[in-house]
């Protein structure tokens, strides 16, 4: 069996650790899956459903996690694809607020 490459270097802000942790045990789960299958794509935005920041630095993106079936994301992830040092810096993460 072939073992993927690492494409991604991973670094975790003070901020998303905190809200890291105010999350159900459940949510964690799905949150670690990202970060483990996120590190292997060379471009996480062709593999995942995310929205650009518009009012921030370029290549900020906010993932979408835990979707219900009707499109509505139960966990949001901001992050940053410093891609010159091929780095995802994970900023935020928080439950969605539904409309």
């Amino acid at each position: 069996m072939t073992i993927p490459k690492l494409f991604w270097s991973l670094q975790f802000t003070k901020g998303f650790q905190r809200s890291y942790r105010n999350l159900s045990e459940l949510d964690m789960w799905r949150v670690d899956g990202f970060i483990r299958n996120v590190i292997y794509a060379k471009d996480p935005t062709h593999v995942y459903h995310h929205t650009p920041c518009v009012n921030c630095p370029p290549d900020f993106h906010l993932f979408g996690l835990s979707d219900n079936g009707l499109g509505s994301k139960g966990i949001e992830i901001q992050l940053w694809l410093q891609k010159s040092t091929n780095t995802i810096w994970f900023l935020k993460c928080r439950l969605a607020k539904k409309p």
